[in-house]
């Protein structure tokens, strides 16, 4: 069965790939029998940070051999698991590129980024899906965080997961 959250995963993929990228995100496919509630809570069972957070910025640099990193800023909005409350800022770490998986903030496709000043290292992206303004943010590994186009990670507008994650967090979180 392919779910909202699977489908809206191969379509960046995909728009990735198609765009020009010689590389692959290569990202563990789930179960194909897993139906969108076995899914979610398979995520919250393996990820330690689950938030909805409100983007407040992001700087795209080149690395060593052009590739796109973003450092960014989130607010928390609502804390679903892990150690943030409300209003803590969370920083995030992505290679912005088809092979790492990393998903940008600001909604630039990863083929939008590869258009860059190399010589300031600094980014000047000529195409956006549009910014987005929150995101449903499924967190693991070290601080600054990667957002991955591996995880449930979405902008909040494309996540159908808010609601689940509501009901999830008061069942599992019961004494």
């Amino acid at each position: 069965m392919l779910t909202m959250g699977l489908a809206v995963r191969v379509l960046v993929l995909a728009t990735a790939f198609f765009a020009g990228h010689a590389g692959a995100c290569s990202c563990a496919a789930p179960p194909f029998d897993e139906t969108e509630a076995q899914a979610l809570e398979r995520a919250w069972r393996s990820t330690p940070v689950i938030v909805e957070a409100d983007f407040v910025s992001a700087t795209i640099t080149l690395a060593k051999g052009g590739v796109p990193i973003e450092d960014g800023v989130v607010r928390v909005r609502s804390s679903f698991k892990g150690p943030f409350k409300v209003g803590d800022l969370i920083r995030t770490r992505s290679i912005i590129s088809g092979a790492a998986c990393g998903w940008s903030l600001r909604g630039t496709p990863p083929a939008a980024l590869e258009v860059g000043n190399k010589e300031t290292r600094r980014l000047e992206p000529y195409w956006q899906w549009g910014a987005y303004d929150r995101w449903v943010l499924f967190l693991s590994g070290p601080a600054p965080y990667e957002v991955s186009t591996c995880s449930r990670s979405l902008p909040a507008g494309l996540s159908q997961d808010l609601p689940s994650l509501i009901q999830l967090k008061t069942r599992l979180q019961r004494p």
